[in-house]
């Protein structure tokens, strides 16, 4: 058994390329929180030799209260587990890549998860999860303005992301025609509504076995698993949706999104990746309007996306999620909408209302700053 206590002097911080660091290692200042940092980029989260010795290493040759981290690292698990010292991980990512599930039922673990509504799910499994929803700090995105990085990064409506293009086509092309359609009427079903997942209910176990019964007769050697094929029809979902809405709004408004991949779609302005601390705050705030369109896989949270816009002074329009509504006031902290025509009027009318639009992104400025602050988070888990 793990041994707990309420006073944590020490703590490992195992760090990755992900975001939210600075600020997390900012609130262990903050609070007087000694700290090392063991920094690893993983290839495999589940099983990695390499990763694991070092971990034991670090722990054995020192002495630490808890072991930290962004996300859940099984592998950490299965040392702190071994060791008997807490493990603390604070989920951002949606859904969480985790093949065993058994892994996460370890009694040293202390998972937080932004999402209320997955939350719930994982308790049904066992899983020792809590909710806390993310944080930002204001102070770590207030770069230096110039002109030509106004000239840059002005735009009526941006879009940081993904596009969630999936191998979905390649997927299907071997199952029946009746088989297609009834997948792509869940797609269709799913894209068009809010704060309710239900692709993975409607997945079920004889489904599957028809849809592998069919690739055995069409001689492919393949086997898909529930939560791969979920995953993929949740971003194939989420592909579709994105694409339509940027598609719908290049047309009237200087649209622009920053990704890795090439949607094709007319009048949209495509650029490449940015990066999260040098170049997304001023894209954030040098937008008249961020939109977030969530994964569709994010039941009821609020997605890193929304707080970061929030957090540097940008305007949210965001799709409608729970947990948003709660802790925002809509039409005053940010916006948000429930179909492709509300967000259509909602675009189309804050363009128009500047002093309206900026009044509304101070607001969530002061919000976020208020209560999505690093520190206090920290000191939730801790």
């Amino acid at each position: 058994n793990c041994v707990r206590n309420n006073l944590v002097k020490k703590i490992l911080f195992y760090q990755w390329y992900s975001f939210m660091n600075p600020g997390i290692e900012k609130a262990f200042k903050q609070l007087e929180i000694q700290y090392d940092i063991l920094y690893y980029q993983q290839t495999d989260w589940e099983e990695d030799a390499i990763f694991e010795e070092k971990i034991e290493k670090q722990i054995q040759d020192n002495v630490y209260d808890a072991v930290f981290s962004v996300n859940f690292a099984p592998v950490i698990s299965k040392v702190c587990q071994h060791r008997g010292i807490r493990y603390i991980s604070w989920v951002y990512d949606s859904p969480m890549h985790i093949r065993n599930i058994e892994v996460m039922k370890n009694s040293c673990n202390e998972i937080y998860m932004f999402d209320w509504g997955q939350v719930q799910e994982y308790k049904k499994l066992g899983v020792n999860m809590e909710h806390l929803p993310l944080a930002v700090d204001s102070e770590i995105f207030n770069l230096p303005m110039n002109d030509e990085i106004i000239k840059k990064y002005s735009a009526q409506i941006s879009l940081v992301g993904k596009m969630y293009t999936t191998d979905y086509p390649k997927y299907t092309s071997p199952l029946s025609t009746e088989t297609k359609k009834l997948l792509n009427d869940m797609i269709s079903s799913q894209r068009d509504v809010y704060n309710d997942c239900f692709i993975p209910e409607l997945l079920t176990d004889e489904l599957l076995q028809k849809i592998n019964a069919e690739y055995a007769k069409a001689g492919l050697d393949f086997y898909i698993e529930k939560r791969e094929l979920e995953y993929m029809m949740l971003c194939e979902t989420t592909s579709r949706e994105r694409t339509v809405i940027l598609s719908l709004l290049s047309k009237h408004f200087d649209t622009h999104l920053y990704t890795t991949e090439k949607p094709g779609i007319d009048n949209l302005k495509v650029h490449g990746p940015v990066d999260y601390y040098k170049q997304m705050p001023y894209i954030f705030k040098l937008s008249d309007i961020n939109l977030n369109i969530s994964l569709k896989s994010i039941r009821t949270g609020i997605p890193l996306r929304c707080v970061d816009v929030l957090g540097c002074g940008g305007f949210l329009l965001s799709n409608y999620q729970e947990e948003l509504v709660q802790y925002l006031e809509v039409g005053k902290d940010c916006e948000v909408y429930g179909s492709f025509e509300e967000m259509y009027e909602k675009a189309a009318f804050y363009t128009k209302h500047e002093e309206l639009r900026k009044q509304i992104a101070r607001n969530g400025f002061m919000k976020v700053q208020e209560i999505f602050t690093f520190r206090n988070r920290i000191e939730q888990m801790i």
